[in-house]
């Protein structure tokens, strides 16, 4: 993935990213997340999370970091939303 190219740059996708993940798979297979909707992640970091949630639901999500390595990551990670 291309956060190993930023990897001095931006927050590696570790244990409580994963954990995160796990939570939004059971609020979608649950019906909580509503996929006609618009998202917003601030501290996107690597934009593992927002690229997985607009995988699976369609979502689209503005990506917001105090960090431009970060949100150029996110972008090369995922071409599902823009920036």
């Amino acid at each position: 993935s291309c956060w190993y190219n930023y990897k001095e740059h931006v927050y590696e996708p570790a244990e409580d990213t994963f954990i995160f993940l796990d939570g939004l798979e059971q609020e979608i297979k649950n019906g909580l997340i509503d996929s006609s909707g618009f998202g917003v992640e601030l501290g996107c970091g690597s934009g593992l999370v927002s690229t997985a949630l607009a995988k699976w639901t369609g979502l689209r999500i503005l990506l917001v970091d105090i960090n431009p390595k970060a949100t150029e990551c996110s972008h090369l990670m995922s071409g599902l939303y823009k920036i």
